[in-house]
C-alpha cells in the first residue's frame, strides 16, 4: 500500500511539474486549442474568402481573384495568430518577464501577417501601373514594384525591432558611421545600379531583344536587375552581366533592325540524262 502511495506521489509530482513550470493538464488543453484553431482556419480562410470571391464576380476583375488568391496564405495566419493568443493567455504567465515577452511575440506576429498581406498584394495591384508604360518603359515599372516590395520588407523590419524596443532611428544613425566603410565595399554595387538605370532611361534594350555584347555575350535579355542583367545565349545557358559592362560596352540590338539581310543558298540538281520535258516529268515523280 505504502508503495502505491509513493508511486502517486511520483506520478503527482510529474504531473504538476510538467513541462516549464506548466502541467501536463495545461499543456493538454494549450494542444486542444493549437489543434482547434488550425482545424478552423481551413474553414476561416474558406468564408472570408468566399465572400470576397463573390464581390470579385461582380467586379468580374482578373486582378480581383489575383489578389485573392496571394491572400490566402495570409488570411490561413490569423485563425493561427489568435490561437497562440488563447494559449498565452491561457498560460497567465506571472512573470513579467515572460509576459512581455508574450505580449511582444503576439505584435510581431500581428505585424508581420499584416506587412505580409501587402507584400503578396503588390503583384496584382502593380497592373494599375500599367498606363504609366506610356511614359516609362517596362522595366522601369518592374524596378518600380521591387523598390516597393523592398521598402515593404523595410517597414515589416522596422516594425518588429521597434516592438521588441530597439531604437530602430538610433540604430539607423550609428550605422551611418560605420556609411563610409561600407560605400568604399559597395562602390561596384553603386555603380551597377546607376548603369541599371541609365540602361533603362536609354531604352538601349528591353526584356526580350535579341542583343549582342562585343567581347561578351550574344543572346535573349531575360532580366535588368539591379547589379547585372541576365541573357540567356542561343545553347540556353544563362550570363549575369554586370549592368557596368553593359553600359561601358558597345551593344548591338539586332530586335530593332529595320531591314535585314538574308541570304539564300540555291541548289540545282542538274540531270543531263534528260532529253525532253516529258521525261523529266516522269522522272520528278518517281522521285
Amino acid at each position: 500500500m505504502n508503495q502505491f502511495k509513493e508511486f502517486y506521489g511520483i506520478f503527482s509530482e510529474v504531473w504538476n511539474q510538467g513541462f516549464l513550470g506548466i502541467n501536463i493538464a495545461k499543456l493538454i488543453n494549450i494542444s486542444l486549442i493549437l489543434i482547434f484553431f488550425l482545424w478552423f482556419r481551413n474553414k476561416f480562410t474558406k468564408i472570408i474568402l468566399s465572400k470576397i470571391s463573390k464581390l470579385a464576380e461582380k467586379i468580374n476583375a482578373k486582378t480581383a481573384f489575383s489578389l485573392i488568391n496571394n491572400l490566402e496564405e495570409p488570411v490561413k495566419m490569423i485563425p493561427l495568430i489568435i490561437g497562440i493568443f488563447f494559449v498565452l493567455d491561457y498560460i497567465g504567465f506571472k512573470d513579467g518577464a515572460l509576459k512581455l515577452v508574450g505580449e511582444r511575440t503576439i505584435k510581431t506576429l500581428i505585424s508581420c501577417n499584416i506587412f505580409w498581406a501587402v507584400y503578396v498584394s503588390v503583384a496584382p495591384l502593380s497592373k494599375f501601373l500599367n498606363p504609366l508604360k506610356k511614359i516609362f518603359t517596362t522595366e522601369i515599372i518592374n524596378w518600380l514594384v521591387k523598390t516597393i516590395k523592398f521598402f515593404i520588407l523595410f517597414f515589416c523590419v522596422a516594425t518588429t525591432l521597434e516592438i521588441w524596443g530597439v531604437n530602430v532611428g538610433a540604430l539607423i544613425a550609428g550605422l551611418g558611421l560605420l556609411g563610409i566603410a561600407g560605400a568604399l565595399g559597395a562602390q561596384d554595387l553603386v555603380k551597377n545600379l546607376i548603369s541599371g538605370v541609365l540602361i533603362l532611361v536609354e531604352k538601349r534594350f528591353h526584356i526580350g531583344d535579341w542583343i549582342l555584347v562585343d567581347g561578351l555575350v550574344e543572346g535573349t535579355v531575360e532580366e535588368i536587375g539591379f547589379r547585372s542583367t541576365l541573357i540567356r545565349r542561343f545553347d540556353k545557358a544563362p550570363v549575369f552581366v554586370p549592368n557596368t559592362k553593359l553600359a561601358d560596352a558597345a551593344v548591338t540590338n539586332f530586335t530593332k533592325m529595320t531591314y535585314r539581310r538574308i541570304f539564300f543558298i540555291l541548289v540545282f540538281y542538274i540531270l543531263p540524262q534528260l532529253t525532253n520535258l516529258k521525261t523529266f516529268v516522269k522522272e520528278l515523280i518517281i522521285i
